[in-house]
């Protein structure tokens, strides 16, 4: 959804605005899709440890079918205020979701040979989806419309949600009822939250780890300078 939501931000700009520029729009866009990442992850590992996890992840995939909505109504009231939230409501949805994910893998998979197995080719096929899946999207977005790529991802969110209800079994890792409390899960986002600081603090990994969020953040300038590319060479186009 991401060439989407910036054509959208450019269509938006082109019915509200007499501007042409939307690198500043698109800048708070990156940030309403990376922030909850940051933000929400210990939330999503607290989560993963208090709840059952397949059954975690199914209900937000549910969330994220139906945030269609929002960028639907985005879409046809031309607001950025309401693509903002949608993307925040995405991105939080994706923030929680990865550390049940990536927490449910080791149930799954037993055997530590076959986990290292299972791992590569989870994160294969992650990096494989969004690679293809930005590509395939900026050929099809011309073709069938914001509204339908919107749509389309809907459609694979319910996708996943089925393929998980195949998925039997109980993997709750939570032994006793008053795990999960809402007091109770927010002290495991405390205390999480608390452990992870003091683990960069104290790891010698931890220059490593401020290296990667260090190299999050070009990542995200880097899109802002792609569309920015993108107008100088429609312009240098129409020009010719």
């Amino acid at each position: 959804t991401l060439v989407a939501s910036i054509e959208l931000m450019e269509h938006i700009l082109r019915a509200t605005t007499s501007t042409t520029s939307s690198r500043t729009p698109i800048s708070f866009l990156l940030v309403c899709r990376l922030l909850p990442l940051f933000v929400l992850s210990p939330c999503g590992g607290a989560l993963s440890d208090s709840r059952d996890r397949i059954h975690s992840m199914i209900i937000l995939n549910y969330l994220g079918a139906l945030n269609l909505l929002s960028y639907l109504a985005a879409y046809y009231w031309s607001s950025i205020p309401l693509l903002y939230l949608a993307t925040l409501l995405q991105a939080s949805v994706a923030a929680l979701n990865v550390p049940c994910r990536e927490a449910v893998r080791p149930l799954l998979v037993t055997n530590a040979a076959d986990l290292k197995k299972a791992t590569m080719l989870g994160e294969l096929a992650w990096s494989v989806m969004s690679a293809v899946g930005s590509a395939l999207g900026g050929f099809i977005l011309p073709v069938v419309g914001i509204p339908t790529c919107f749509v389309l991802d809907s459609v694979g969110y319910l996708c996943s949600a089925i393929l998980l209800w195949q998925v039997k079994g109980d993997w709750n890792i939570a032994t006793t009822t008053s795990t999960t409390t809402s007091s109770s899960l927010w002290k495991k986002f405390e205390t999480m939250t608390t452990d992870g600081i003091r683990y960069t603090r104290e790891s010698p990994f931890g220059p490593l780890i401020f290296l990667k969020a260090s190299m999050a953040l070009l990542y995200g300038a880097s899109d802002v300078l792609n569309v920015s590319f993108s107008e100088e060479d429609h312009d240098n186009t129409e020009d010719a």
